[in-house]
């Protein structure tokens, strides 16, 4: 329970010693459901810390004593991760294969939350190959199932989808009008609940950057960027280890980028400076 909490509050290294705490007592007395429930876990903790490697090892695992005992559902949960994991990887063929898999599994079994989360990281990886009207019906299908669910937050994450999609096709009004659905959302609620805020904005920062068309669109742009770093800072301040830290800003792939826009625009902004 405490791993879980610790978790959603982004406390990465208090999780991880829960979880293992908790896999150590499942062995111990031969749980193996919660052991596979805990191994996904630490998967999970360790995906979103930006260490691959090891979400990739814990979920292996989960799976392996998800086929045993015949925890679908669960089974579906690591295939998709796993998914993530080689698309992190570059692996892409290998990541649409393990979200396939987890697909067929959640729509026999009627899991609609969790179709919608597969759904998601399926775009994300059509997005990669550059299959753009494929990644826009899929994530399209996943704004839909979230909306019938009431899960407003998640779809912020699909209309990104579609906005960069949009912006990659050379639509830019139509991205834009995805900009100003999400900003609107954003000036009203929180990020939490958006499971890749860091992604959503620091692509309707990219996609305002590219369509400005003055200076009122730039400084917008750049209040989007602020945004995006502040929530990041945030959540990487929460890491006491500074390895892991480090890690987390610098190998999750979009942390990364939003890094490396913030340090561009300081750089723009200084040379602006410099000039007058």
């Amino acid at each position: 329970m405490f791993g879980s909490i610790h978790y959603q509050t982004g406390q990465y290294i208090a999780a991880q010693q829960d979880y293992e705490e908790a896999l150590a007592v499942a062995r111990t007395i031969g749980w193996r459901l919660a052991e596979a429930f805990l191994l996904g876990n630490l998967g999970n903790n360790y995906f979103d810390m930006g260490d691959y490697l090891q979400s990739e090892h814990y979920h292996l695992q989960a799976l392996a004593i998800c086929r045993e005992t015949g925890n679908r559902l669960r089974e579906a949960m690591s295939l998709d991760t796993l998914g993530l994991v080689y698309y992190a990887f570059g692996q892409g063929e290998e990541a649409q294969a393990h979200y396939q898999q987890a697909l067929a599994i959640q729509r026999d079994m009627g899991a609609r939350r969790d179709e919608a989360y597969t759904l998601h990281h399926l775009g994300l990886a059509l997005e990669n190959i550059k299959d753009y009207e494929q990644a826009h019906q899929i994530f399209t299908a996943a704004r839909r199932i979230r909306q019938e669910l009431d899960q407003t937050a998640l779809t912020m994450d699909d209309l990104a989808g579609s906005m960069r999609v949009a912006a990659a096709m050379g639509k830019g009004e139509v991205a834009r009008a995805y900009v100003e659905e999400i900003l609107t959302w954003l000036a009203d609620h929180s990020p939490d609940g958006i499971e890749f805020p860091v992604l959503v904005y620091l692509s309707c920062y990219q996609v305002l950057a590219a369509t400005s068309a003055g200076p009122e669109d730039i400084q917008r742009a750049r209040a989007v960027l602020e945004a995006g770093h502040a929530l990041l800072q945030q959540r990487a301040g929460q890491i006491q280890d500074e390895v892991i830290r480090r890690q987390f800003l610098e190998q999750v792939p979009f942390n990364r980028a939003l890094l490396e826009a913030w340090e561009a625009q300081g750089c723009l902004q200084g040379q602006m400076a410099v000039e007058k």
